[in-house]
Order: structure tokens, then sequence, then C-alpha cells
């Protein structure tokens, strides 16, 4: 049986779910909830009562991302001739060994257009927001049967057909417009996106962009309105017969870098585009799933948004309290500023030889350089034995140390994490250890502040500078009081706690994106 899919918080709202034919074993033998269900779930129930479906407007926020969407396709389906989203099950069709899983799914402030199973499954659930609580999907599964037919990319619905890109496709060809300026009214698109304005675009109306040259080579969008398009970019239009938006799902899915070819300059091509094969449903379906995976991305897009905003504050946040040009209630009086070689000890650690395998394996923790972009460090890949401890200059340090990376080209050098788990580091990173002296929640937040001014410090030129146990040492630190300091890194650590939670959140709806996009695009999730 296939895994079921997991869909995001919101499903099952607001569509009729297609329910396929029980036989009566499964009815003996099912619960209460209705043949081949579990016991039903009352916010389900809730969500799915007739007087629901029939349009009962959803309370929605004025701040959601997707704001009316949800309520303008349920108008639109309102004003459809009755039946219309009723398909009848095939005949004989049965039930068996139906599966169910529950999901928790992120809060978030949008909802998601509900989907229903076809022929293979059954998905419902119940939305949240992103201040309120979580949010519970849903999905039963039913095997597939004789609704599926096979062809040249797969199994896809036996309503559903497979044509060429180009069969639908008006346009396939490069762009002709120049680089544009940094004046203009209108976006020029190029393999690596707007590269330029204009204030006179050559194309208008919707259209996929398609990356023909590059290192973007494949790269996909999605525009509409007024724009230009260079000549290292393909454009395909799409006409009556098909529906834009879901051809552009349906290339999305395909991953068009996997067809690239050339080494020196990596290249696709319009030919190559015009004869991918793609599986249609009808059209109305075609715009169904279209709407709701660009619901989906508008979801996406207003968590990525909303994320960017509470950085800005933080750092902001981090501006005003560190620096001592805002205090929190109830504090006053100066701050002393000390070095940190004159509050408390330093260390870097060490890596014992690659060579002996007797050194590694342990049981102790040993931390990479690469690691420090943990940030709250509370495990590491590596471990070591006694014997690569003592072979080496690696040291155990306790937990609650501030970790600073001292090395590395990217963005390690200057990093700054801490580890809330005993462990050793190797060589390129070094370690300050707790004081009474100070908070090291608060060390942490200072010196995470003021990241560029640490790879400023470094030694030697280029890429390659670096810093050590000498430089860290002198480094600077403004005091406020011990209770100040606490208060200081309670407050950013509670800012860093909403931005954890929205970023999970964001991270786990797009993995929830990618699920629902085979489960539509294959039709094992019929919208319709």
């Amino acid at each position: 049986m296939r895994p079921p899919a997991a869909l995001p918080a919101g499903v099952g709202q607001g569509l009729h779910l297609r329910r396929p034919a029980v036989s009566r074993d499964d009815q003996r033998h099912a619960p209460p909830g209705g043949p081949g269900l579990l016991p039903p779930n009352p916010a389900l129930l809730r969500a799915h009562r007739p007087e629901a479906r029939r349009g009962a407007a959803p309370r929605h926020r004025t701040d959601e991302p997707v704001p009316g969407l949800l309520r303008q396709r349920r108008e639109r389906r309102r004003r459809q001739p009755a039946g219309r989203h009723h398909p009848q099950p095939a005949e004989g069709r049965t039930a068996g060994g139906v599966r169910d899983l529950w999901h928790e799914q992120p809060a978030v402030r949008s909802e998601i257009p509900a989907v229903s199973a076809g022929s293979g499954g059954i998905a419902a659930g119940v939305g949240g927001d992103v201040e309120g609580g979580g949010a519970v999907t849903q999905l039963v599964e039913v095997p597939q049967q004789d609704a599926f037919q096979q062809t040249e990319i797969g199994s896809i619905p036996a309503d559903w057909s497979v044509q060429p890109l180009g069969s639908v496709a008006t346009a396939v060809a490069s762009g002709r417009s120049g680089s544009g300026s940094a004046q203009g009214g209108f976006p020029v698109h190029g393999s690596t996106g707007v590269i330029g304005y204009t204030e006179f675009p050559e194309y208008s109306g919707d259209a996929i962009l398609v990356a023909r040259v590059g290192a973007n080579a494949g790269k996909l969008s999605f525009v509409s309105g007024r724009y230009g398009i260079t000549d290292n970019t393909i454009q395909v239009r799409i006409g009556g017969g098909a529906v834009a938006a879901f051809v552009y799902r349906q290339l999305e899915a395909k991953r068009l870098n996997r067809f690239v070819f050339g080494s020196g300059q990596p290249l696709i091509t319009g030919s190559q585009l015009k004869s991918l094969p793609l599986a249609f449903p009808s059209f109305e379906e075609q715009r169904e799933i279209g709407t709701t995976l660009n619901d989906v991305d508008a979801l996406l897009a207003g968590l990525d948004r909303l994320i960017a905003k509470k950085r800005d504050l933080k750092h902001a946040a981090m501006q005003q309290l560190l620096t001592g040009r805002t205090r929190l209630p109830g504090f006053e009086g100066k701050w002393k500023i000390k070095r940190i070689g004159d509050l408390t000890d330093c260390t870097a650690g060490g890596t014992p030889s690659t060579g002996v395998s007797e050194y590694w394996g342990g049981s102790i923790r040993w931390m990479n350089s690469g690691e420090i972009h943990l940030k709250r460090v509370q495990e590491v890949e590596g471990r070591i034995t006694e014997a690569g401890l003592h072979s080496s200059s690696a040291k155990l340090i306790p937990p609650k140390c501030v970790l600073v990376g001292l090395a590395g080209q990217g963005r390690t050098r200057g990093t700054v994490a801490m580890n809330l788990v005993e462990l050793c580091t190797n060589q390129s990173i070094a370690a300050i250890f707790p004081s009474f002296e100070f908070v090291s929640d608060y060390l942490y937040y200072n010196l995470d502040f003021r990241y560029e001014e640490l790879r400023e410090m470094s030694t030697g030129g280029g890429g390659r500078g670096g810093l050590n146990l000498t430089i860290i040492k002198a480094i600077p630190i403004p005091l406020p009081s011990l209770e100040e300091q606490t208060a200081i890194a309670s407050a950013l650590s509670d800012a860093d706690d909403e931005l954890t939670t929205l970023e999970m959140r964001r991270d786990k709806t797009r993995a929830l994106k990618q699920a629902m996009m085979h489960e539509l695009l294959t039709g094992r999730i019929r919208l319709i």
C-alpha cells in the first residue's frame, strides 16, 4: 500500500469528500465513525457538517497571508450547478485495508483549500493560526484499484491524459528584451531572476519562465502583468486548453535541472521542453490544483515575510539592549567594560589523528567547526574515545560555554554558538568558559550581535584570515549588573524562541507542500 500523504493544516474544509464504495465485510467491521473509518473526531465533524459545506464563511483573520482566497473559491463553487463536484464511485470498489494517520500540523494564519481523496484515499482536517494552537489533519488511505491507468510517466487516473508540453503551449521561445536598467516601472527577467527594469515591456500576461543557460539552467518562475524577458530565459505560454498555473506545477515537480546538459555552459532547450510528457486532468481540475498550490505558496510567502520582520525586530532590540541605549524597566546605573580574558578562561580544541581507529567512535562528543552554525548545540555527530581525547589537544568543556569559530573562508569565522551539553571541539573553535562575573547567555548574544566586528578582527588577508585566543581574550564586553544581563538575555531568548517556532512551521509546511504536490499531480488525491 502506498504511504499516506501528509497535507497542511486546514485540509478537509469546504470541499466534499469523495467516498469509495465499501464492501459488506467492511461495513460489518467498521467502527461507529462510518464504513472503513476510525471513530469521528468532533472537530472534523464540525468542519464537514452540511451547513459548513454549503458555504458557512470560515473565521478569517485580517492579517492572513492569503486573505479572502478561500471565501472567493467557495463563493465560486456555490454559483456552479449542483452536483458538479460529486462524481460517483466506481462499481464494486472496496475499502479494504483502511489505515489512518494523524499529524499535528504547524499553526498558520491562512486556510489551505481542502482536498479530498479520489479512489486513492480520504483526507480531512482542521486548521489553526500563528498565535493559536496546533492543528490536526486526518488522512485515511484506501488501496488503488481499477481507476488508474499505466502510462509512460507512471500511474495516473483513468480519466486523465498524457500530452507533451508542446501540444498545450502557444509559445516556447527565448526572450528578446535587453537587460534593463535600475530605472523603470516593469521588471526584466533573466536566468537569475529580476535583473533590471524597463519603461517599455515587450511581454504581458501569464507565462512560465525557464532559465535557459548557466548555473541556474532549468530554474522556474511564474510571471504575470507586463515585463521583459532576456534571451537566456525561455518563456512558455499556455493556450486555452490548459491552465498555466497547473502546467507550472507539473514542470516544478519534474525538476528541470535534471535535463540540463553541457559541462562548460549548462543548457536546456525549448525542444526539450516541448517534448516533455505531462499528465492532464480536466480543465476544471487543473484550475483547482493550480489555485490550491498557489495558495500554499502564498502561505509560505506570508510566513517568510513574518520571519523576516521578526528578525529585523530582534536585530533592533539587540542593538538597543546590548549597548545600553534602551534600558529594560527597573534597571539603571552605569555599565562596566571588561575584556574577556579578565573575566574568564578561554581554550581551543584539537583533533585526534584520523589515522588511528582507536581514537574514534567512542562516547565523547567531538564538535567540528561546521557544527557551530547549530547555534544552541545539544548534539553533534563526532565521537572520540578517551584515548583520542588524551592523544590530542582536545579538552572537555562544560555546558554553557560560549563558542567562537576561529577559522573558515565562509561564514564560520566569527560565528558564535553555545554548547548545552559537555563536549570537546576541534582546533578551529574557541570556548569561553562560564564565570560568576557574567551571564553566559548575555555574553553569547553580545558576541553574536558583533559578528562582523569579530571578522574584522581576524589576522591575515582576504578570506584566509583567522581569529585566535589572543584576539578573543582582548575583546571588550560592556557589562551591566548580573540581574540586567539576565533580563536582557531572557528578552532576546524569547525572540529566538518565536523565530524558531515560525521557522519550524515554515519548513514543515514546505515539506508538506512537496507531499501535497505529489498526491495532487498524480491524481492520488482529487479536488473535485
